[in-house]
């Protein structure tokens, strides 16, 4: 008997229609005429295979983490998702502000022209290769792209009205980039931080709590409908090549203080410094 689930009742998704879920397992045996419904799979996929096995029907894929999420979510991860969304730019700045007055200029160079990279990056690559995010598939499918579509807080609306507020439509009601998904930015810079706290012997106690918040904000960028895993991982490839790049530079102003201290050490203060110049011009 060749068993099979239908899953495909409309235009698919490509092709503009939207997609179909459904938790029907139909059978054809030989000499069938027509499907026989079999069961019921105990959650509903779209667009999966099908494969027969000793044991019974293998169902395969049908389902992104993204659609997953959309189906099974909590208000507690709700809060903390929204909350990791709300304050990712300002846990950079709130380093970077560490790292000038520990007055750490070396850190804080690399830190800031990072930033400024994959920016650049990330927002050519918008330009460049624009990809819609998850809640437009989701409402529109994947179909010629429409241009009348306003940015949308997606599931980040959830933590409004958990907390009756208007945080989120007030940010993204006023954004004008629908389709710059890819990559997720969100994730580029706590991982930025997370460089910074290694870096960095003063902020020892922070590289738990960063990296801690850079896994939420990976989970929150797939959590809140904003992006897709693959977004996630240039996101992450962005950083971790701009960091790769710039950790090899050199630093010349701190070098070249060096060298100036070296020749002339009486301006240092160094008693040592000016002992050994006082021994080296009494040999000469």
């Amino acid at each position: 008997m060749h068993l099979w689930s239908l899953l495909f009742f409309m235009t698919i998704s490509w092709r503009g229609g939207k997609k179909i879920w459904v938790d029907t397992v139909y059978t054809l045996g030989r000499g069938d005429k027509q499907w026989r419904l079999a069961g019921h799979l105990p959650t509903a996929l779209g667009y999966g295979a099908a494969v027969t096995t000793a044991s019974g029907l293998l169902c395969i894929g049908g389902q992104t983490p993204n659609e997953w999420f959309l189906a099974h979510h909590w208000p507690a991860l709700d809060l903390a998702c929204g909350f990791a969304y709300l304050v990712f730019v300002g846990e950079y700045l709130a380093v970077a502000l560490l790292l000038f007055f520990r007055r750490r200029s070396d850190v804080l160079r690399t830190f800031a022209l990072a930033f400024l990279v994959v920016n650049l990056l990330g927002f050519a690559t918008y330009f460049i290769f624009p990809v819609a995010p998850p809640w437009y598939v989701t409402e529109y499918g994947l179909g010629p792209a429409r241009l009348d579509v306003h940015p949308a807080a997606a599931a980040a609306s959830r933590f409004d009205l958990l907390l009756g507020t208007h945080f989120f439509d007030g940010i993204y009601g006023r954004g004008i980039d629908v389709y710059g998904a890819y990559p997720s930015l969100h994730v580029a810079y706590p991982l930025l931080v997370v460089w910074a706290a290694f870096r960095t012997a003063e902020l020892r106690w922070a590289r738990a709590p960063a990296i801690g918040f850079f896994l939420l904000m990976c989970l929150s960028a797939v959590y809140l409908q904003h992006h897709y895993v693959i977004d996630v991982l240039l996101g992450i490839a962005y950083a971790s090549a701009t960091l790769a790049l710039l950790g090899g530079l050199p630093a010349p102003v701190h070098r070249s203080a060096a060298v100036a201290s070296s020749a002339q050490p009486l301006a240092s203060g160094s008693p040592r410094a000016a002992a050994s110049v006082a021994r080296r011009r009494a040999c000469e």
